[in-house]
């Protein structure tokens, strides 16, 4: 029997949590899209700086007739790009789409 070493079994469980957190990330919101006011509050931002990083390719849109709609995993994405926590950008990006819809 081939027992890990110590420090082998802490990076596994660490393996485990991120991809807990990731399973429960994308259960919660994978695929969604969110509109101005929602992608505004998850990146904690003004109307004209969410404009500027559109125009500068920073974040994946659509547009439904005329409102763009933000891909939630491309702002989570983001968020986690400017240093900011994975989890921490999971949670901002969840609770957004979750108090706005709510």
């Amino acid at each position: 029997m081939n027992v890990p070493s110590y420090e082998e079994f802490e990076a596994l469980q660490q393996q485990v949590a991120d991809l807990t957190r990731q399973v429960a990330y994308l259960i919660g919101v994978g695929g969604e899209w969110m509109d101005r006011r929602q992608a505004m509050q998850a990146l904690n931002c003004s109307e004209s700086t969410l404009h500027r990083l559109m125009r500068m390719g920073k974040l994946i849109y659509r547009y439904e007739g005329k409102k763009p709609l933000f891909a939630a995993d491309a702002l989570r994405k983001y968020i986690e790009s400017t240093l900011v926590s994975p989890a921490s950008a999971d949670k901002r990006v969840v609770s957004a789409i979750k108090r706005i819809t709510a």
